[in-house]
C-alpha cells in the first residue's frame, strides 16, 4: 500500500509470504516442477515457451503457484500461494499438480492448509487442460476435508476466474483483504459483452454484507457461507493464527495414532531446519 495516497497494489507471492508467515520459517515445496514434466513435448508450442521464459524474469518463483510449509505465530501450516507476477497467477497443469501435492503433504503431516488466491483464472495457453485444474483442485480440497484438516482460504485482489470458481471458494474459513475483487468474470469483460457491473458490489467489503445473511436465510443459501472476515494485510498473520490455534486446541485431547505427532505450536528453538524437497517427499 502506498504510504502517501493509500492506494493498494497487487501483492506478489513474496509479499504474501512476508505478510503471513513467521520470519525464517518459510520453506518452499515442489519448486522444480515445470510444464515440461507434465505436458507432452508436442503440446508445448514455441510461443508458449517464449511466454513462460518472459514470466520467469518477473518473480523469484518458477510458477504461478508457490507451495511451502511455514509457521504462523508458531503454528505449522502448509501454504498454497498464487504468484500474480507469474502469468497473473493463472491456473495451469503445474498449478493444479502443485496444489494437489501440497494437499497430500498436509494430509501426511496432519497440518492445516492455508491458500492465498490472487489469480486471473485459467491459463489459455494450455486450453482445456488448464480448465481441468478446477476439478483437480476441488477434488484435492475434498480429500483434505475428509481427512479432518482445516482449509483457510484467503481471497486477495483479484480473485477471479477458475480459481474463485473452484478451490478458493471452498475454505472452511474465507478471509478477504479489503477491496478485493471477487467475481468469476471481471467487470471490464462483462461490460464488453453488454453486461455492465457495479464494481463496488463485487468487492470484498460489499460481499461481506451479503455473507452475513447466509445464517439468517438457510433455505436460500444452503451450506454457502461466503466471506467470514475482511482483514487488512497488516493484521492477516495474527488473524490466520487465531484459526490455527482453535484447531490446535480442539486436537489437544486427541490421542495420536502410532507414529503420528500432535499438532502443537512450535517456538523458534523448536522449528525444524529446512529440508530440500526435490521429488515431492519429505
Amino acid at each position: 500500500m502506498c504510504p502517501n495516497c493509500g492506494k493498494r497494489y497487487t501483492l506478489g507471492a513474496e509479499g504474501w509470504v512476508n505478510a503471513i508467515t513467521d520470519p525464517g520459517s518459510f520453506h518452499e515445496l515442489f519448486r522444480h516442477l515445470t510444464v515440461d514434466d507434465l505436458l507432452p513435448e508436442q503440446d508445448i508450442h514455441s510461443y508458449y515457451k517464449e511466454f513462460l521464459a518472459k514470466q520467469k524474469g518477473r518473480t523469484p518463483f518458477n510458477e504461478s503457484l508457490v507451495t511451502a510449509h511455514a509457521t504462523v505465530y508458531g503454528y505449522p501450516a502448509v501454504l498454497a500461494i498464487s504468484e500474480f507476477n507469474f502469468a497473473g497467477g493463472s491456473m495451469g497443469v503445474v498449478f493444479g499438480e502443485k496444489f494437489r501435492l501440497a494437499v497430500e503433504y498436509a494430509i501426511r503431516r496432519k497440518w492445516p492448509l492455508v491458500s492465498v488466491c490472487c489469480s486471473g483464472g485459467a491459463r489459455l495457453y494450455e486450453g482445456i487442460v488448464a480448465l481441468m485444474q478446477m476439478t483437480k483442485t476441488v477434488a484435492a480440497v475434498e480429500r483434505l476435508k475428509n481427512a479432518g484438516l482445516p482449509f483457510i482460504s484467503i481471497l486477495a485482489d483479484p480473485s477471479t476466474g477458475g480459481a474463485i470458481a473452484s478451490y478458493a471458494a471452498l475454505g472452511d474459513v474465507c478471509i478477504a483483504e479489503p477491496g478485493a475483487m471477487v467475481i468469476f468474470t471481471g467487470p471490464r469483460v462483462m461490460e464488453s459483452r453488454g453486461f455492465p457491473v457495479q464494481e463496488e458490489l463485487v468487492r470484498s467489503d460489499s460481499l461481506l454484507k451479503i455473507s452475513s445473511r447466509t445464517l439468517e436465510e438457510p433455505d436460500y443459501f444452503g451450506n454457502i457461507r461466503g466471506i467470514q472476515e475482511v482483514v487488512p494485510r497488516a493484521d492477516l498473520r495474527r488473524n490466520v493464527a487465531k484459526y490455527l490455534e482453535v484447531y490446535a486446541r480442539t486436537r489437544r485431547n486427541d490421542k495420536p495414532r502410532k507414529g503420528e505427532r500432535l499438532y502443537v505450536r512450535k517456538f523458534k528453538k523448536d522449528i525444524e531446519p529446512p529440508v530440500i524437497l526435490e521429488n515431492g517427499t519429505d
